[in-house]
């Protein structure tokens, strides 16, 4: 059998778009993304979900040496039973795609990047939230974000500062979305034959596998596509955002000024502490990684001064409690 794509990883941003990522961050990566392709594939051929992964898997999948595109892995299939063969009857990144969409839904990336673009247009107001549940409730409901997000991007493009960056990952994961119903619909019926234990089973499983993917998502990338065949059809866009809400964990859509002291900065793996009378404890707060060379220094700068105004992003639990920050710009140096 010639090998052939099956799925593809790509990090984009930060150190994956000088084609590196942190090692052991690539490492953590390799790991969560083999046991989830792994476990999926047990699945698709037996309709078991693996407890652990000792037992033998009949496939043989190989990667590639990563190449000079962000940082970019294909994963080769060599050799793999007839689909006619599996359990479930479907194609390995049709698996991929079903358990993205269920662990990520789409429509939660629809409405979220409806919302933010309301945020941004300082919209928010009773009438723009019953506007974003009117187009979430219609049936092209992806297709109608998407359009929307486009539009908001297409007019900060004539603004002086660049598009909103969130904005950009919402097209991207609202892109996959697309593509990826199509590939489900087309096996709908072979997909409604795993059942309701089955999937709580893999899911369970999967959950944590694609929070330890998105690993370098903290320091070392901004964004992870997952695509699959060798025409890389668009799966999956993860950024933080995604993996902290598997984490049970909410970004906030817009950015909070705080005044405080930076307190210290790893400028290896961008994060640090922030003293702000706003919190009872020191707060951590990381810089993300796309934005991490250009405002390093910028971070260091502050870190000598008494009292900094600091826009940061803060990252909540389900009680709605600050668990981390994270490091937007340098707003102003307070004066006493």
């Amino acid at each position: 059998m010639e090998s052939e794509i099956a799925v593809s990883f790509r990090f984009v941003g930060g150190d994956a778009d000088e084609h590196q990522l942190n090692f052991y961050d690539a490492s953590r990566f390799m790991y969560g993304a083999s046991r989830f392709i792994y476990t999926l594939e047990h699945f698709r051929q037996t309709g078991r979900v693996l407890g652990k992964i000792t037992e033998r898997v009949k496939v043989d999948y190989r990667v590639a040496t990563p190449q000079p595109s962000s940082w970019l892995l294909d994963i080769l299939v060599v050799a793999a039973p007839a689909i006619n063969e599996a359990a479930i009857k479907v194609p390995i990144d049709v698996l991929v795609g079903w358990a993205k969409e269920k662990l990520l839904p789409a429509k939660d990336s629809a409405t979220k990047g409806i919302q933010l673009v309301r945020e941004i247009e300082g919209e928010k107001t009773k009438q723009s939230e019953e506007e974003t549940k009117r187009v979430v409730a219609m049936t092209d409901t992806v297709n109608n974000a998407l359009s929307i997000v486009e539009k908001a991007i297409e007019i900060s493009k004539s603004a002086p500062t660049p598009p909103n960056q969130d904005l950009i990952d919402y097209q991207s994961e609202l892109i996959a979305a697309q593509s990826r119903a199509i590939m489900l619909n087309q096996y709908r019926d072979q997909l409604s034959m795993i059942t309701g234990d089955q999937e709580n089973a893999l899911l369970a499983k999967a959950h944590a596998q694609v929070a330890e993917m998105g690993k370098p998502l903290i320091r070392s990338a901004g964004r992870l596509e997952i695509t699959a065949g060798n025409e890389r059809r668009p799966l999956s866009s993860m950024n933080r955002r995604s993996m902290a809400s598997l984490g049970g964990n909410e970004e906030d859509p817009l950015p909070t000024q705080l005044s405080g002291d930076i307190l210290r900065f790893d400028k290896a793996n961008g994060w640090g502490k922030f003293r702000s009378p706003v919190f009872k404890k020191d707060v951590p707060f990381v810089v993300p990684a796309a934005r991490k060379n250009r405002l390093r220094g910028v971070v260091l700068d502050a870190m000598k001064m008494d009292g900094v105004v600091v826009s940061f992003y803060m990252v909540r639990d389900k009680r709605r409690v600050v668990k981390y920050l994270v490091f937007d710009d340098i707003i102003d140096v307070e004066v006493e």
